[in-house]
C-alpha cells in the first residue's frame, strides 16, 4: 500500500516580517549596545538611495527557528516568504543576528548588492553550523575550531567537485565575519596561524578541452544579432507600419503587435516553433484575406471553427494595427525596441571584447552622446568593479560607428524622454532599471539563451567569455601575449587562466616557456636599488653579464628575466625574511599557476622541476650556512602559501589569483 504523503507545510505559520533599515539596527546593537525589540519577526532593509531603485528586503528571523521553510516570492521585487514552526523558536540564537549586524557596522558605505552578498555569506555559514550541530561559539578557542572545520569542509567539497573553488573562496569569509561579530573580536585573531587561502585543486581552464567555436559559427551568430538589430532599429526609427518583414540568416520573420497579450512579437517564417498571429503569413507579412483563409482551412476537418478563429484573430489584429501604427512611441513599439537593444548588446561583445559585467553596467550620459556624434571612433573608459576598480579602455572602430549612433537613437526612443545612467537597461521609459543579470555578469548569457530558444535554435551559445576568448586567441597568435592582454584589458593571470582559447594539448606545449615569457610583460628591467632583483640580489657590481651556473643547466640565466637569476653564478641571497619571501613567492607561482596547466604530472615535473629543485637547493645552502634558517624558511613559507603574503613584485601580476576565477 502506498504511503500517504505528508504535507511539509503542515503546522507552519508564515512570518510577518518587520523590515528595519540597517543603520537603525547598527545604532541599536553596536552604538547603544541594546538588544533588538523583536527577534521573532525581524528583517533588514538595505536602502538604495538611487532614483528608481527599490530597497532590498532580507529576512533575519528565520535563523531563530529550528523548523523553517523559505519560499520564493510570488512576484519580482517582493521579499522571500518565511514559514516556521513557532514552537521551535530558540532564544539562544539571538547573538547570531547581533553578530551579523555588528559585522555590517563598517560596511554601510558598500553597495546594496555587496551588502546582500555579505549577509548571504554569513547566513550560509550560520546554517552550516546548525546543520553540523555545532553550538554557536562563545569563546575564541571555539570560534577557531569552527573556522578550521568550515575551511576543511570547503576544501573537501572543492576536491570532490561539489563546489566551485571560486564559490568556496567567497563563502569562507562569511563564517569569519559572523564569528568576529558574535564575539566582538578581530578577524585576525580567529585566523591567526590558520589563514584564509584554500588549498588549490588541480584543474585546467574550463574551456581547455572544449573545441573553440568555428569561424562559421561566430560569423553566423554575429550576422544574426547584427541584422536583427539593424532591421528592427530602422523599422522603429523610421516609424514603419506593422506588419513588417525582416530577413534573418535562416529566413524571413514578421514583426507584429501581439493582439492577444500586448507587446510585440517576431513571428518566424522558417522551420522553428512558430510564434505569431495565425491571421498573417509569416514569410511575407501578408494579412490573410477571406480567400487566403479558405485556402488555409481547406484540408481541415473542422472548417467552421478554424475559419471563425482566424477571422476573430484578424479582426483583433487590424484593430491593434490601427492604434499602434499611428504612434511612434507606443509601448508595443518600445517593447520591440528592447529586443533590438539586446541584439546590439550581443554585437558589442563581438565588436570590442567587453567583459559581460563591464558592458552591462557601463554608465552613460548626455555628454557621451554629444561626443559620439562628432567622433570617428569611440573609446570607452569603464571600471571593472570586480577587479578592484581597475580602469579599462575599449574602442569601437569607425566601421561600426554609424551602427552605434543608430543604437543611441534607438535608446533615446526606448527611454521616451527620460534618462538613465547606464547604457543598457531593463524596462522602458520611466520604468527603466538595471536588471539583476546585468549586475551579476550574466546578462549576455541570459540574452543568448533567449535568442536561441525563441528565434534561432542553430545559434552557438556564445557569451562574453567566448567572444573575448576568440579575440584573445587571434591576438595571441598574431601579435603575442602583450597585445592580446591589451585587447582584452586583462590581468596576466586572469588571461592565462580563462581566456587563452587553447586546448589542453596546445597549452601543454607552452608550459615549459610559461615562466620564461610572462615576466617581460610585468617588468622589463631590474628593480631598484641597482643590485636588487625580484628574486634576490646580484653580486655583479658593474654592468651585469649573466653566466649560467653550468652548461647542463636546463634554464639559462638572463638579466632581462629576473627570476632566471637563481640559475646565475652572480645570484646572491641570504636567510632574511624578505629575501626568502621572494624565493617562496616564485615557488608559489610555479605550484599554483604552472601546475594546473601541465598536461600531466610527468610533464609538469620535467618542465617545472628544475625551478623547484633549484629553490630547494638554495634553501638547503641557507640551512647549512646559517643556524636556524629553516625556521625562517618554514615561517615565511606558511605566510606565502597559507596567507598569500607574496613579495610585492610577484603579487603585482598575480593579484587576482586568490580570487580563483572571480572575474571569469
Amino acid at each position: 500500500m502506498a504511503k500517504r504523503k505528508t504535507d511539509p507545510m503542515k503546522g507552519l505559520t508564515q512570518l510577518n516580517i518587520l523590515y528595519i533599515d540597517l543603520d537603525t539596527l547598527i545604532k541599536t546593537v553596536v552604538e547603544e549596545e541594546k538588544p533588538l525589540g523583536d527577534y521573532r519577526h525581524l528583517g533588514v532593509r538595505l536602502i538604495d538611495h538611487r532614483e528608481g531603485y527599490s530597497d532590498k528586503l532580507l529576512s533575519l528571523s528565520h535563523v531563530m527557528y529550528h523548523t523553517v521553510i523559505l519560499k520564493n516570492p510570488p512576484s519580482d521585487g517582493s521579499p522571500m516568504r518565511v514559514f516556521v514552526d513557532e514552537s521551535t523558536y530558540d532564544d539562544n540564537r539571538k547573538n547570531a543576528i547581533n553578530g551579523m549586524i555588528r559585522a555590517l557596522a563598517d560596511k554601510s558605505a558598500l553597495s546594496k548588492a555587496r551588502k546582500t552578498d555579505i549577509i548571504g555569506g554569513m547566513m550560509t555559514a550560520l546554517l552550516w553550523l546548525y546543520n553540523e550541530n555545532i553550538a554557536l561559539p562563545k569563546s575564541l578557542d571555539e570560534a577557531r575550531k569552527a573556522f578550521v572545520k568550515y575551511k576543511e569542509e570547503l576544501n573537501k567539497s572543492v576536491k570532490a567537485s561539489e563546489l566551485l573553488q571560486s564559490s568556496a573562496v567567497i563563502r569562507l569569509p562569511g563564517l569569519l565575519r559572523l564569528l568576529s561579530g558574535m564575539l566582538k573580536i578581530d578577524e585576525a585573531k580567529i585566523t591567526e596561524d590558520i589563514g584564509l587561502i584554500l588549498e588549490s585543486k588541480k584543474r585546467t581552464n574550463a574551456y581547455n578541452n572544449t573545441a573553440a567555436f568555428s569561424q562559421e559559427e561566430m560569423s553566423h551568430a554575429f550576422s544574426f544579432y547584427y541584422h536583427l538589430f539593424d532591421q528592427v532599429a530602422d523599422f522603429l526609427l523610421e516609424c514603419k507600419p506593422y506588419p513588417h518583414i525582416i530577413k534573418l540568416p535562416l529566413g524571413n520573420a514578421t514583426l507584429l503587435p501581439n493582439a492577444q497579450q500586448g507587446g510585440s512579437m517576431i513571428a518566424l517564417g522558417y522551420g522553428q516553433r512558430r510564434k505569431g498571429d495565425a491571421a498573417v503569413d509569416y514569410t511575407t507579412g501578408h494579412i490573410l484575406s477571406d480567400n487566403d483563409i479558405e485556402a488555409v482551412i481547406s484540408n481541415l476537418k473542422v472548417k467552421n471553427t478554424a475559419r471563425s478563429d482566424i477571422k476573430r484573430k484578424r479582426a483583433k489584429l487590424l484593430e491593434k494595427l490601427e492604434l499602434v501604427n499611428g504612434m511612434p512611441n507606443h509601448p508595443v513599439r518600445l517593447a520591440l525596441g528592447k529586443k533590438a537593444m539586446e541584439a546590439w548588446f550581443m554585437c558589442m561583445l563581438f565588436i570590442a571584447p567587453f567583459n559581460d559585467a563591464t558592458l552591462a553596467t557601463m554608465e552613460w550620459n548626455d555628454t557621451d552622446e554629444f561626443e559620439i556624434e562628432r567622433a570617428e571612433n569611440k573609446e570607452f573608459r569603464a571600471i571593472k568593479y570586480r577587479a578592484q576598480n581597475k580602469p579599462v579602455r575599449f574602442e569601437i572602430s569607425a566601421a561600426f560607428m554609424d551602427s552605434f549612433r543608430k543604437f543611441l537613437k534607438l535608446r533615446r526612443l526606448i527611454l521616451d524622454g527620460y534618462s538613465f545612467q547606464y547604457l543598457f537597461f531593463g524596462g522602458v521609459g520611466k520604468d527603466a532599471f538595471l536588471t539583476k543579470n546585468q549586475q551579476d555578469g550574466r546578462y549576455g548569457s541570459s540574452l543568448a539563451g533567449s535568442f536561441i530558444r525563441n528565434l534561432d535554435s542553430t545559434l552557438p551559445r556564445i557569451t562574453s567569455r567566448n567572444s573575448r576568448k576568440d579575440a584573445g586567441r587571434d591576438g595571441l597568435s598574431s601579435h603575442g601575449l602583450q597585445v592580446a592582454l591589451s585587447i582584452l584589458q586583462n590581468n596576466k593571470a586572469t588571461f592565462l587562466k580563462h581566456y587563452n582559447g587553447q586546448t589542453a594539448e596546445e597549452m601543454a606545449s607552452q608550459v615549459h616557456n610559461f615562466l620564461e615569457n610572462v615576466h617581460g610583460i610585468v617588468n622589463g628591467g631590474p628593480i631598484k636599488p641597482e643590485q636588487e632583483s625580484a628574486i634576490g640580489g646580484c653580486g655583479y657590481e658593474a654592468n651585469p653579464e649573466p653566466k649560467t651556473i653550468s652548461e647542463e643547466s636546463p634554464v639559462q640565466a638572463d638579466c632581462n628575466d629576473q627570476k632566471s637569476c637563481i640559475f646565475c653564478i652572480h645570484f646572491r641571497t641570504y636567510p632574511e625574511k624578505e629575501q626568502i619571501r621572494k624565493l617562496q613567492s616564485l615557488k608559489y607561482i610555479i605550484k599554483n599557476i604552472a601546475y594546473p596547466r601541465a598536461e600531466d604530472d610527468k610533464h609538469y615535473n620535467e618542465a617545472m622541476g628544475p625551478w623547484l629543485i633549484r629553490i630547494d637547493a638554495l634553501f638547503s645552502v641557507m640551512n647549512e650556512e646559517e643556524y636556524g634558517a629553516y625556521k625562517i624558511i618554514e615561517e615565511v613559507g606558511t605566510e606565502v602559501f597559507d596567507e598569500g603574503m607574496l613579495s610585492p613584485y610577484w603579487l603585482d601580476w598575480v593579484q587576482l589569483f586568490e580570487d580563483l576565477g572571480r572575474f571569469a
